[in-house]
């Protein structure tokens, strides 16, 4: 698999074939390149910079700006993102509250309608309007028939 030889890493050293390559490529200074990385002009330290006299390109400063960018965004959907959560969080809070008190009223409405309805709490309330509770059972009354 052979690599396309115009695109060049730019944090790999420059060999002096790397360097023949890009010599024979950009043989002007002043003139418009296709490459935006040998179009910057000087932008690979010397060897006074660098000991081991290897040449190093550096990055450009549209890749840095593109890094922060993407940086910036990604904050701001984190900040977005942690505000949205803590919203959703105490909605769900104030519904969780409301709900056990419409709960425990309810609860507390059953039981109030289950202890009205007792014999003895109707006979508490009805004694004022003079009905009495029956204390002879019912008696059944039977139709005569034509059988009879």
């Amino acid at each position: 698999m052979e690599q396309n030889k115009s695109h060049i890493n730019p944090f790999e050293p420059l060999t002096s074939k790397n360097q023949a390559q890009n010599a024979g490529a950009n043989p002007v200074q002043g003139e418009m390149h296709s490459d935006p990385v040998s179009a910057q002009g000087n932008n690979t330290q010397t060897s006074a910079e660098n000991p081991e006299n290897k040449t190093y390109r550096t990055p450009s400063v549209r890749s840095w700006i593109l890094f922060l960018l993407t940086g910036f965004l990604l904050m701001l959907v984190y900040i977005y993102n942690s505000g949205h959560a803590n919203k959703a969080l105490r909605t769900k809070e104030k519904l969780t509250k409301e709900l056990k008190e419409l709960h425990s009223e309810s609860i507390s409405i059953e039981s109030q309608i289950t202890n009205a309805s007792t014999q003895s709490a109707l006979t508490k309330r009805l004694e004022g309007s003079g009905l009495k509770e029956i204390t002879t059972p019912p008696i059944k009354l039977m139709r005569k028939g034509k059988d009879e």
